[in-house]
């Protein structure tokens, strides 16, 4: 949670290690100045003071004096199964050999209850800090938000898709990416276009074919025709995202 202030937004006297606060008077956010760089701008660390800390092992000190106790109790054992039907290519049937059957994600889904209306309200989708988000993503950060084994499974679920389309003729459309798409490297697509944040890390990203800049938590309307790709992926992004019916209806229409 690194985020830089532009120079005109930074107050006079502020200097590197001061503590300061964001966000409006009813949700604050604290935070640390951890560089006032040349062009003027901050850079600020708004990490909780722990994050990232851990003890020394073996015969080495500790690097900090934080200890976290846990006390746990083991419940039971449950069998994983593994294997699963989901729809695939055309509505035909996919069969994912390591979905896991029983988990509760897979059995949530077996019998999915909609409310009757949206039961949501403005407020359950309002964050701590409602600055404009290009304030948090006017700099390129080149890292990955999940760890390697939950990266491979999403590769190989797209993987599985997309072998039942044409090869060489399907297009796939990439919402909120970066610069990688989590695609199997021997990715066949004609087209894949990729929307973001930062135009930095959407130009790094290698397996796309066209990119756009696209905030959609301000106009959430995808630039693109009705119709025009055959798979839409998002991957851990949903969770910025502010108004998700009227962005759940641009990614229908696509």
């Amino acid at each position: 949670m690194i985020m830089t202030i532009p120079a005109a937004q930074v107050p006079a006297g502020l200097e590197e290690g001061m503590q300061i606060m964001l966000g409006d008077p009813s949700q604050k956010i604290p935070g640390k100045v951890k560089q006032i760089l040349s062009d003027g701008s901050a850079m600020l660390d708004m990490n909780h003071p722990l994050a990232g800390k851990e003890r020394g092992g073996g015969s080495s000190p500790p690097r900090h004096h934080e200890d976290l106790s846990f006390d746990i109790e083991l419940v039971s054992f449950r069998e994983v199964v593994k294997g699963m039907d989901l729809i695939g290519w055309n509505g035909q049937t996919l069969k994912v050999p390591f979905a896991i059957a029983n988990s509760p994600v897979s059995e949530a889904l077996k019998e999915p209850k909609w409310p009757e209306k949206w039961p949501y309200t403005a407020a359950d989708f309002r964050r701590q800090d409602e600055s404009d988000d290009q304030g948090f993503y006017n700099a390129p950060r080149f890292v990955t938000h999940i760890d390697k084994d939950a990266i491979d499974s999403i590769r190989n679920f797209y993987a599985l898709q997309f072998a039942e389309a044409p090869q060489g003729e399907y297009s796939v459309l990439d919402i909120c990416s970066s610069w990688i798409s989590h695609y199997p490297e021997d990715l066949k697509a004609k087209r894949v276009a990729i929307t973001g944040m930062v135009e930095e890390e959407l130009a790094a990203n290698k397996q796309a074919t066209e990119h756009a800049v696209a905030d959609l938590n301000k106009n959430p309307k995808l630039p693109y025709g009705d119709g025009e790709f055959d798979f839409v992926t998002n991957v851990v992004s949903m969770d910025y995202l502010v108004k998700p019916q009227e962005e759940h209806l641009a990614a229908v229409e696509v």
